[in-house]
């Protein structure tokens, strides 16, 4: 899941910086999933640290692998919004 928010959000600087595009249905599915997919980060960025911490961060189980990715994620989202 948290691949999919990284692609998400990828996707999303991709086209706001890189590609540039002025389709009106592209930025109205932009505006109607932001929000949510910045909720989903939230909601599954505390489960990660909720399950790597009962597996004491083991670099063998997929939740200390989401936790790295989602802790990059949120670092990047944060900075994007102090720029």
């Amino acid at each position: 899941m948290s691949l999919i928010a990284l692609g998400y959000f990828t996707l999303l600087f991709l086209n706001g910086y890189v590609i540039k595009s002025d389709f009106i249905i592209i930025g109205v599915i932009q505006e109607i999933t932001t929000i949510p997919m910045l909720l989903f980060v939230l909601f599954l960025f505390y489960f990660s640290i909720k399950f790597c911490s009962e597996n004491k961060f083991s670099l063998r189980k997929s939740s200390f692998w989401s936790f790295a990715i989602l802790t990059c994620l949120v670092t990047i989202i944060i900075g994007s919004f102090l720029k």
